[in-house]
């Protein structure tokens, strides 16, 4: 008996402990449903660090079910309106003055019930600002991104020039399918997996590309009207050039009669 009842007191405490905690899960999900959430979202612009923003932003307010209107405002302006679902509001941080704002909103249920959303604290500031830390970050990135692939790619090509004749290329020979005609896919292309979408230099569209055979890109070649690549046929021109100067010279000689 003295060992039974410890263990009904500690099922008992497990048990209410449970409760509690069911309760407490209930009381958190509606006082969430009762509440309005505001979020605002970067349309076009910057966001930077410590709140700052600048160019077009999206207020975005969640709230219970039986919404009927959700007001906007930055330090109690009012920005606008909204009257149906979705709750969202553009806005433009131009149109107000540089410094700290507090934007939050406020909403009216079925019920008449007016429910105001938690405050965000943002720092508008002007454009010189954005671009700047744009430059500052994307320079590097840039660099990274575009001029060592290239300095790569003219060293390989000066070392290994044979690598580059043909439509091929390192990055492969694709076959554009606006206007049917060859041409080696570019480094600076975009890489989608093992696809580009790259720019053909006959029709100068647009489109994603995949790596096509050496028999392919020739067929192609001749249906587009190119015998052979750019290349072959400025070493075939070369070729016949040489064989005429060497032809003329030949007919030039002067050979003395018997």
């Amino acid at each position: 008996m003295g060992v039974t009842q410890p263990r009904m007191r500690r099922r008992h405490f497990i048990l209410s402990v449970m409760l509690i905690l069911l309760l407490a899960q209930a009381m958190t999900a509606a006082a969430q449903e009762s509440e309005l959430v505001l979020r605002i979202s970067r349309t076009w612009g910057y966001g930077g660090p410590n709140g700052d923003i600048q160019g077009t932003f999206t207020f975005k307010a969640d709230g219970p079910e039986d919404l009927t209107a959700v007001a906007f405002y930055i330090d109690d302006a009012l920005v606008g309106r909204v009257e149906h679902p979705p709750w969202k509001l553009r806005f433009l941080t131009d149109d107000y003055p540089l410094g700290e704002h507090q934007l939050y909103a406020m909403g009216r249920t079925a019920d008449g019930r007016t429910l105001k959303s938690n405050v965000l604290v943002r720092n508008f500031v002007p454009a010189r600002t954005a671009w700047a830390f744009v430059l500052k970050i994307g320079a590097p990135l840039l660099f990274l991104t575009f001029a060592i692939p290239a300095f790569i790619y003219w060293l390989d090509k000066k070392r290994n020039p044979g690598k580059y004749s043909g439509y091929g290329g390192p990055q492969g020979g694709a076959i554009c399918p606006h206007c049917g005609c060859p041409f080696p896919r570019h480094w600076w292309g975009l890489n989608f997996g093992g696809r580009k979408y790259d720019r053909c230099p006959h029709c100068h569209k647009w489109s994603m590309v995949g790596r096509a055979s050496e028999s392919a890109l020739r067929a192609a070649a001749i249906a587009c009207g190119l015998a052979s690549p750019p290349q072959e046929q400025a070493g075939a021109g070369a070729k016949d050039e040489k064989e005429d100067l060497r032809k003329r010279l030949d007919e030039s000689r002067y050979f003395p009669e018997d």
